[in-house]
């Protein structure tokens, strides 16, 4: 586990094979969590500043796709400019 603007973080697992890592599949199951609100660009839901590298800096080198938020306990998959649910 580990912590990250505020939040706590397990890491999951990696993306199964039907959840093919191309883009036009993954954008079916990314959602922007506006109660989350972690993003690098300005928005009126945005809670706090996101980067991809000091994500993965935090999670203490973890080579998972996926990352479970304890305090709420949704799935998310880091992005380059924003940390989305992956539903």
């Amino acid at each position: 586990m580990f912590k990250y603007n505020g939040y706590h973080f397990e890491p999951e697992r990696n993306l199964k094979e039907c959840e093919d890592k191309n883009l036009y599949t993954l954008s079916k199951h990314l959602k922007s969590d506006t109660e989350l609100g972690m993003c690098n660009y300005e928005t009126d839901w945005k809670k706090c500043d996101y980067s991809l590298e000091k994500f993965y800096t935090a999670s203490c080198g973890s080579k998972c796709d996926l990352f479970r938020c304890v305090e709420n306990g949704k799935l998310y998959i880091p992005g380059e400019h924003e940390l989305f649910e992956f539903i």
